[in-house]
C-alpha cells in the first residue's frame, strides 16, 4: 500500500487516453469537454451552498449541505481527472479520487438517514408562506389599528379643554398636547425637559407646587394643586395641575403624566364670592346688633305707649267720649300688632342653617307639644283635631313644634265655623312627607305662590290677620332641617300643608306614636 502511494503519481505503467482505442477528435474531445464542465459545475455548487448558509445562519440541517457539498465537489474531482487522463494517464489518482468520493458519499446517507424524518417534519412551502401571508397580514393590521389609534388620540388630545402632559422619568423628556399649549396662547409651545413647564409657573407658586410633586412621588400622594402659569403674553392665568406617577417593579417612579386645566375664571368666581360671603357676615353682625336692640330698646316704648292708653281709659273712660274709647283701644291694638310683628321678625331672624342641629325627633311629640301650646285657642274655637301615626324624622324638636304650631294656628283663624284639623305621614322616595289639613277658606293659586313671603298676609273671615311672618319663619325653619314646605288649596274648600323632611333609620318603622 505505502508503495502504492509513492508511485500514485506515476504514469509509466499505462499509455494516455488517446493512445488507448481508436478514438477519434469529436468522440475523444466530448469527453474533455463534458467532464470539465461537469467539473466546473460541481466546484460552482458548493461554493453557493456554502455561501447560502453563511448567509442564512438559521437555515436547518447545516451539517447535511455541507456534506453534499464535500460529495457534489468530490465528484466534480473525479471527471477533472477524467479529462486529465486524455494526456497523462494517472489512474492511480483517478482511483484515489473515486474511493474519497464513495466515503463522502457514504458519510451523506449515514447522515441523512436520520434527518428525513425531522426534515418530512418542516412545514411545506406552500404552509410556510401562507403562514407568513398571515403573519404579513396580522401585522399591516396592527398597524394600521396603531396609526388609527394615534390619530385618534391626536384628534382627542387636540380638541380636549385640558392640556395634557407626559414625561419621561428616565431620560427627562416632557410632551405636552397640541391643547396644552394652546391653553397658554402660544401653540407652538414645547418642552425639552421639565424645567421648561417649572420658568412657566410663578414664582410665587413654585415651591408648594415642587414640595407637593416630591411628595408624590417619594409616596404618592396625590398631586393636584392649583397655580399660576404664564402665557405667550406673559400674563399669568390660574391652572388646576393633575397627574399620577407610573413605577417599576422595583417602586421607582419611571414615568407621569397628567392633565393642566385652565380655571381662572373659576378662581376669580371663588374670590368674587368669597368677597361677598365677608360682606355677608359683616351684613349678618349688623342685623345680629339690629334685633338685639329691636328686642330691647323698641320694644319698651310699645309697652308704655300700650300700658298709658289702658290707663287712659280705665281712669277717663267714663269722662271720654265713646269715639276717644274707640281711638284708645286702636291705639293698644296698633302696639300690640307692632310688638308681635318685632317679636315674629325676632324669631324669624334667629331661624337659620340648622342642618348641623338636626336629630331624630318624633313628630307625634312635636304635634302634642304644639297643640298643648294652642290649648286656649282650641278651647275657643271648638276645633276638632285628628293626629294619625306619625314618624320620626330629622329636625330640630322646638323648631319643628313651631311649625305644626303655626300650621294648626293658621288652619284655625282662617275659618268659617268649627275648624276641623287632620295631622298625618306618608312615606316618600326621600324620607316622610307630614301634611296638616283644614276645611278652612282656603286660598286662591296666586295666594299659594305669595303665602309663603315675609309680612304676607291672609284675610280670614272674622277680618283677623297675623302677622305676615308665621309661614315665612315655617318655611326657613323646614328649609333649614333639608326639606321643603309647599301647600294646595281650593278657594273655599280647604287648605292642605305638606312637610317633607328626611327620615330616620332605625326607629322600627321610622313612625313615632
Amino acid at each position: 500500500m505505502i508503495d502504492w502511494f509513492r508511485a500514485l503519481f506515476d504514469t509509466a505503467d499505462w499509455p494516455a487516453r488517446w493512445s488507448c482505442g481508436r478514438w477519434s477528435e469529436a468522440h475523444g474531445w466530448l469527453h474533455v469537454v463534458s467532464d470539465s464542465v461537469v467539473f466546473l459545475s460541481y466546484t460552482a455548487i458548493p461554493v453557493l451552498i456554502l455561501y447560502f448558509i453563511r448567509r442564512r445562519p438559521d437555515v436547518p440541517f447545516q451539517r447535511i449541505f455541507l456534506l453534499f457539498g464535500m460529495f457534489i465537489l468530490s465528484c466534480g474531482l473525479t471527471h477533472l481527472i477524467e479529462a486529465v487522463i486524455f494526456w497523462v494517464p494517472m489512474y492511480r489518482v483517478a482511483g484515489l479520487a473515486k474511493a474519497i468520493t464513495a466515503v463522502v458519499s457514504a458519510m451523506t446517507v449515514v447522515a441523512l438517514v436520520p434527518v428525513i424524518p425531522r426534515a418530512l417534519e418542516l412545514p411545506s412551502i406552500a404552509a410556510a408562506n401562507t403562514e407568513l401571508q398571515r403573519e404579513v397580514a396580522e401585522r399591516r393590521a396592527a398597524e394600521e389599528a396603531r396609526r388609527l389609534s394615534e390619530e385618534r388620540f391626536v384628534r382627542a388630545t387636540d380638541g380636549a379643554a385640558d392640556g395634557l402632559w407626559d414625561w419621561s422619568l428616565v431620560d427627562d423628556q416632557l410632551w405636552i398636547s397640541t391643547s396644552y399649549a394652546r391653553l397658554l396662547g402660544d401653540d407652538q409651545a414645547t418642552f425639552d425637559d421639565h424645567t421648561g413647564w417649572k420658568r412657566r409657573v410663578h414664582p410665587d407658586d413654585l415651591a408648594d407646587v415642587l414640595e407637593v410633586l416630591e411628595g408624590h412621588l417619594a409616596d404618592d400622594r396625590v398631586f393636584d394643586v392649583r397655580l399660576r402659569m404664564q402665557c405667550a403674553d406673559e400674563s399669568y392665568r390660574w391652572c388646576r395641575l393633575r397627574g399620577r406617577c407610573v413605577r417599576a417593579a422595583d417602586g421607582a417612579a419611571v414615568r407621569m403624566g397628567g392633565s393642566l386645566q385652565d380655571i381662572h375664571d373659576l378662581k376669580r368666581a371663588e374670590d368674587e364670592l368669597a368677597r361677598q360671603n365677608d360682606q355677608l357676615l359683616a351684613s349678618n353682625e349688623d342685623l345680629e346688633r339690629f334685633a338685639y336692640i329691636a328686642s330691647h330698646d323698641l320694644q319698651e316704648p310699645l309697652r308704655m305707649v300700650a300700658s298709658y292708653c289702658q290707663l287712659l281709659k280705665m281712669r277717663y273712660s267714663e269722662e271720654l267720649p265713646e269715639q276717644a274709647v274707640q281711638f284708645v283701644d286702636f291705639a293698644v291694638d296698633g302696639a300690640e300688632r307692632m310688638r308681635g310683628m318685632i317679636e315674629g321678625l325676632l324669631a324669624y331672624s334667629r331661624v337659620g342653617d340648622t342642618s348641623s342641629a338636626t336629630g331624630p325627633v318624633d313628630a307625634g311629640s312635636a304635634v302634642r307639644e304644639a297643640l298643648v301650646n294652642l290649648e286656649l285657642i282650641l278651647d275657643e274655637s271648638k276645633a276638632e283635631i285628628e293626629v294619625g301615626e306619625l314618624p320620626w324624622v330629622k329636625a330640630e324638636p322646638a323648631l319643628l313644634a313651631q311649625v305644626f304650631q303655626n300650621l294648626i294656628q293658621n288652619a284655625i283663624r282662617y275659618h268659617d265655623g268649627t275648624p276641623r284639623i287632620t295631622i298625618g305621614a306618608v312615606p316618600s322616595p326621600q324620607g316622610w312627607t307630614l301634611h296638616v289639613q283644614d276645611d278652612g277658606v282656603g286660598m286662591t293659586p296666586r295666594d299659594q305662590q305669595r303665602i309663603f313671603d315675609l309680612f304676607s298676609r291672609g284675610e280670614s273671615s272674622s277680618g283677623s290677620t297675623g302677622a305676615g311672618i308665621g309661614l315665612a319663619l315655617c318655611q326657613r325653619a323646614v328649609q333649614g332641617f333639608g326639606g321643603r314646605l309647599w301647600v294646595e288649596s281650593t278657594k273655599g274648600a280647604g287648605s292642605t300643608f305638606y312637610v317633607s323632611l328626611r327620615g330616620v333609620e332605625g326607629k322600627g318603622n321610622g313612625r313615632g306614636r
